[in-house]
């Protein structure tokens, strides 16, 4: 293919509900032993003295709800979730990933930022930090053969090990 050639895709965009839920679903996924632990804890120290029930309570009703606004306005308002939840559509080329929305085209995402891709059923999560991602669904791509040329093409790019860096 030729180095120039660039994919467009449609217009898509997420909503912030989806895009929160897989963020919180990634940070669940990591910390899941701790809050069972501390949970198991509280309830066990119920059993001998109900003020850690009340504990417990408190810790449902004012800590998880405070973790939830933290993860929010820590993760969630990062340019790469505004672009993520936003109607727009792509350029994508080998440098990396253009976004036009409002009628403005800005460069979003470089491929030597993104440090691993993963990929669901529905779309390919870009990561740009640990819980940082660029969501871009499959169906956003006009065809099937886009989809796989951006598997082909674009993801190595993104993938590449910079030279200092390269297995001898």
């Amino acid at each position: 293919m030729n180095e120039t050639t660039a994919i467009t895709t449609d217009v898509y965009h997420i909503g912030y509900s989806r895009y929160f839920t897989l963020l919180c679903s990634g940070i669940i996924r990591d910390w899941w032993s701790v809050a069972l632990l501390l949970a198991a804890a509280l309830i066990i120290a119920a059993c001998y003295d109900l003020r850690y029930g009340i504990v417990l309570l408190l810790v449902v009703f004012v800590i998880i709800p405070m973790l939830l606004f933290f993860v929010y306005y820590h993760y969630a308002l990062l340019p790469e979730c505004l672009y993520s939840v936003t109607p727009k559509s792509l350029v994508i080329d080998k440098q990396g990933i253009d976004c036009m929305a409002y009628e403005t085209k800005r460069h979003i995402l470089n491929w030597a930022d993104v440090k691993r891709i993963t990929t669901t059923r529905e779309a390919c999560l870009l990561y740009i930090g640990r819980y940082t991602f660029f969501y871009l669904p499959y169906d956003a791509f006009a065809t099937p053969a886009e989809r796989q040329r951006f598997f082909d093409e674009m993801v190595p790019a993104a993938l590449k090990m910079p030279d200092d860096k390269q297995p001898e």
